[in-house]
C-alpha cells in the first residue's frame, strides 16, 4: 500500500476513534454515578483559567458523590461557579475540616441527583441522541474518504485502489455495531490498553478489588547539567516517529502534522485519570536516544523547511546528534523499547 493510501487510512481511523471517544465521554458526562470524566469540561476562572485538577483534589467517597478539596481557599467560589456552569443538577453541600491552627478549610461535597422516572426517560433519550449523532458522524467521515478516492487515484495503482476499498469496507464494519462478547473463566484476566484505558467507564460495575490500573509513561527528560537535551515529550515524539514509520508506514511529515492532535488527546483522555492508577511506571530508558538516533535522524531530515514543525525538527536533530550510537542488538528482545524499534519477542 503506498504512502497516500496509508496516510488516508491513518487519518480516517484517527477521526473515527475521536468520534467513539467523544461518545463515551458524553455517556460519562450524563452522570448517573460520580464518574471523573464528568468533571472534564469544568473550567475554573480564578486569577487565570484552570482545569479543575489544577486547583483541587477530587475524591469519590461513594459511587454517587464527588468530594472536592480546593488547593487554595481563594479557589473555592470559582470551583463552585465552574461546576455549576457544567452540572447545575449536582446537589452541593459545603463542608468544613478542622485544622490544628483553629482554622477551618472548606471542601465541596457533590451528590448526583436521584434517577426518578423523568430523569430516567431524559437520560435514555439523550443516550439515543448521542449514539445517533456518533453514527452519523462516522458515516459522514467514511463518505468523505470514499469520495476522495478519485483525487488519489492518479497516484495509485489498480491494486492500491482495490486495497483501499477493501480497507474502507473493513473499517465500516469495525465501527458499526460490531461487538465481541468475552467470558472469563478461572483465573483469566482482561487487559485494556490504550489512551482511554484509565477512564472509569471501562470498569464501571466491576468490583474495585478486581481492577488494577497501571499508568505507563515517560516521566522525565534527559539533562546536561541543568539544561534539557531532550524533554519527556521529545522522547515520546521520537518513539512515535520511529514506530509509525516502521509499523504503520506513516510518512514523517504526516506524523508530525498529527502530533499536536495526539498530545491534545492525551491531555483530554489520559491526564485527568492518571491519578486514579494503582501503579505508575516511568518507561524511560536513559540509553534509548543512543539506540534510536540512527533510525530517527534520517526520518527527521526528510522534513522540509516549509513544514510547520521544521524549527522543532532541527532542534531534535541537533539534540540527537549529541548522543553516542549504541547498536540495537544490545537491547533485550523483551524490552519495551522493542515496541518502537522492532525485533521484540512479543506478537500482537
Amino acid at each position: 500500500m503506498n504512502i497516500y493510501v496509508t496516510s488516508a487510512i491513518a487519518g480516517l481511523k484517527e477521526k473515527l476513534n475521536g468520534y467513539v471517544a467523544l461518545l463515551n465521554y458524553r455517556y460519562t458526562n450524563l452522570c448517573v454515578k460520580a464518574e471523573l470524566g464528568a468533571l472534564l469540561p469544568v473550567t475554573v476562572i480564578a486569577d487565570k483559567e484552570y482545569n479543575l485538577e489544577d486547583v483541587a483534589v477530587v475524591f469519590t467517597p461513594t459511587e454517587y458523590q464527588f468530594d472536592i478539596h480546593p488547593k487554595l481557599r481563594d479557589y473555592l467560589q470559582p470551583i463552585i461557579d465552574g461546576i455549576f456552569d457544567v452540572h447545575p443538577e449536582f446537589k452541593l453541600e459545603i463542608q468544613q475540616v478542622e485544622k490544628s491552627d483553629d482554622q477551618r478549610d472548606k471542601h465541596l461535597l457533590y451528590t448526583m441527583p436521584e434517577v426518578d422516572n423523568d430523569r430516567h426517560d431524559l437520560l435514555e433519550n439523550l443516550t439515543k441522541v448521542f449514539y445517533e449523532e456518533c453514527d452519523a458522524d462516522i458515516d459522514k467521515e467514511l463518505a468523505l474518504h470514499t469520495g476522495g478516492l478519485p483525487e488519489l487515484a492518479g497516484k495509485m495503482s489498480v491494486e492500491d485502489i482495490d486495497e483501499i476499498k477493501d480497507e474502507l469496507f473493513n473499517i465500516r464494519d469495525e465501527y458499526h455495531d460490531k461487538t465481541k462478547e468475552l467470558k472469563l473463566t478461572g483465573d483469566s484476566a482482561v487487559i485494556i490498553e490504550g489512551i482511554h484505558a484509565l477512564n472509569p467507564i471501562f470498569n464501571d460495575g466491576v468490583s474495585g478489588n478486581k481492577v488494577v490500573k497501571i499508568y505507563v509513561s515517560v516521566k522525565q527528560g534527559i539533562k546536561d547539567n541543568e539544561d534539557y537535551v531532550l524533554t519527556n515529550r521529545d522522547i515520546r515524539l521520537i518513539r512515535r516517529l520511529i514506530r509509525d514509520s516502521r509499523f504503520r508506514k506513516t510518512d514523517p511529515e504526516y506524523m508530525l502534522s498529527m502530533w499536536d492532535t495526539v498530545v491534545d488527546g492525551e491531555m483530554k483522555y489520559i491526564r485527568p485519570f492518571r491519578y486514579t492508577s494503582d501503579f505508575t511506571i516511568n518507561s524511560i530508558h536513559i540509553y534509548e536516544p543512543c539506540v534510536m538516533k540512527e533510525t530517527a535522524l534520517p526520518l527527521l531530515k526528510k522534513i522540509g523547511d516549509n513544514h510547520e514543525e521544521y524549527a522543532n525538527v532541527q532542534r531534535l536533530i541537533s539534540s540527537l546528534s549529541r548522543f553516542e550510537t549504541i547498536d540495537k542488538g544490545y537491547v533485550p528482545d523483551d524490552s519495551l523499547i522493542r515496541e518502537f524499534i522492532g525485533g521484540g519477542c512479543y506478537h500482537y
